[in-house]
């Protein structure tokens, strides 16, 4: 993959405008100006580390002090925009920090609670083992974000009068 190289990604054509060397990932530029991060190649097995972790509390920090830890990498994107993901596997995409995507069944969540809610079985009874629940077996809706979540989040609501 070399900086300026067209691709095609879920039928949308693509720049490469970056590829980093650590890592099989590049970010491309869309038509539409938007950017986002595209893995080529293999993709890591090992969970990502959280390179950037919460600034520590008054609590956590040093005696006395009131300074804060910040990250030292600029994100690629404004503050504006929400990050877009892509699974590696099943090739579905979405967008912000709060979902979560299922890697066996590979639906997407709208938060960790309705992520959990489609698990059933027991970790240690193999009469009853882990598995995915349909979504609407488990009780979820499907919201305008495509993201299956609780039926009272805000977003599968009906419009206000």
């Amino acid at each position: 993959m070399n900086v300026g190289q067209k691709i095609i990604i879920g039928g949308r054509t693509a720049e490469v405008i970056k590829v980093r060397k650590t890592a099989p990932v590049a970010v491309v530029r869309f038509g539409d100006g938007s950017t986002d991060l595209h893995w080529f190649g293999a993709e890591p097995s090992a969970p990502a580390q959280d390179l950037h972790p919460a600034p520590k509390t008054r609590s956590e920090g040093s005696p006395g002090t009131d300074t804060q830890h910040v990250a030292e990498v600029v994100p690629i994107r404004s503050g504006d925009e929400e990050p877009s993901v892509t699974c590696g596997v099943c090739r579905k995409s979405w967008t912000g920090h709060r979902p979560e995507h299922c890697t066996v069944c590979h639906e997407t969540f709208g938060g960790t609670w309705t992520g959990d809610k489609h698990r059933v079985g027991s970790y240690s009874d193999p009469g009853d083992p882990r598995r995915c629940l349909d979504p609407a077996e488990a009780g979820l809706r499907l919201t305008s974000r495509g993201l299956w979540a609780r039926p009272l989040d805000r977003d599968t609501l009906p419009a206000e009068r």
